[in-house]
């Protein structure tokens, strides 16, 4: 992400008081601005400031069990991006982005075929 200021974001209110061409850049969101006065008119959307590191989203108190917070499927993965997850952390939108599961998954496809294989010899 770009830089921000978390003093710009800090309530949902705040992007009322943004100026064009003086701390809009610092802003960690999109302003759409009167093109004759600069004046905010829209606010198209707005993230999260983080250590000074604008990013679309956060899934605090714990980010790292991200759930579908919204009603469309959206959740917010660690690394602070949107994706659809309707199902949270066990979408597979976030399958590659979960070391452990690939580890886990993998681990678990070798262990049926493993015991498949042990039941095929047992029974011939």
């Amino acid at each position: 992400g770009r830089p921000c200021n978390r003093e710009l974001t800090q309530n949902s209110t705040s992007w009322t008081k943004i100026r064009e061409g003086v701390d809009d850049e610092m802003f960690c969101g999109k302003i759409i601005f009167n093109e004759t006065s600069g004046i905010p008119e829209a606010l198209e959307w707005q993230g999260v400031c983080i250590q000074g590191t604008c990013f679309q989203c956060s899934s605090v108190p714990i980010p790292s069990i991200p759930f579908a917070h919204c009603e469309d499927g959206r959740s917010c993965r660690y690394d602070g991006v949107f994706t659809i997850a309707p199902a949270g952390m066990l979408s597979w939108s976030y399958f590659w982005y979960q070391p452990m599961e690939v580890v886990f998954f993998t681990a678990l496809l070798f262990g049926t075929i493993t015991l498949l294989a042990f039941f095929v010899m047992l029974i011939y």
